[in-house]
């Protein structure tokens, strides 16, 4: 699952990281708080979060003056209770292609189709596809040639959509010549 939040204000020295940290009850006294990541980026994909159920997330900035303050408590988010299907990995590749095969969810719904999200290993923002699939694999093309690029998939059932898949490893197109 993937959070973004608005850069924090940084008193004038450049923001060095941020800590994400996550509850799943924030009626408990006091809020039993995990850090679940950090990074540089204003956006986290927190992973291993059970299917079905309620988290809060909070975030603060570190900088060389030291630790900013806590944001407020993010709105519940739900996680669905589809479970995302398996890490998307290199099948095969060419000068502007890659083909990439998953592991579909075991559930008792029919799938009606899966989503490719893709970005630019030297990039933050993700973006999705436009194809129709209706397996666990596909063939994405219009990539550059000799880049890295990582991706991940989703699939939809008559609930919905389930959440992303955890990002693949860096898969990289191959040189023209």
């Amino acid at each position: 699952f993937e959070i973004e939040w608005e850069t924090m204000a940084s008193n004038g020295a450049p923001i060095l990281e941020y800590e994400v940290q996550m509850a799943s009850d924030i009626e408990e006294d006091p809020i039993q708080w995990e850090v679940v990541g950090k990074g540089v980026f204003n956006t986290y994909c927190v992973t291993g979060l059970m299917q079905g159920k309620q988290y809060f997330f909070v975030v603060r900035a570190r900088n060389i003056i030291g630790w900013s303050d806590f944001s407020d408590i993010s709105r519940s988010i739900m996680t669905t209770a589809i479970p995302a299907p398996g890490i998307p990995r290199s099948t095969s590749k060419g000068i502007s292609w890659l083909q990439l095969e998953w592991e579909v969810p075991s559930i008792d719904i029919t799938i009606e189709r899966f989503q490719i999200r893709r970005k630019r290993i030297t990039e933050i923002d993700w973006i999705e596809t436009n194809q129709i699939i209706h397996v666990g694999k596909c063939t994405v093309g219009d990539l550059i040639p000799c880049v890295s690029y990582q991706f991940c998939v989703r699939a939809l059932t008559i609930l919905g959509w389930s959440d992303w898949s955890q990002a693949s490893d860096v898969i990289s197109t191959i040189r023209r010549f």
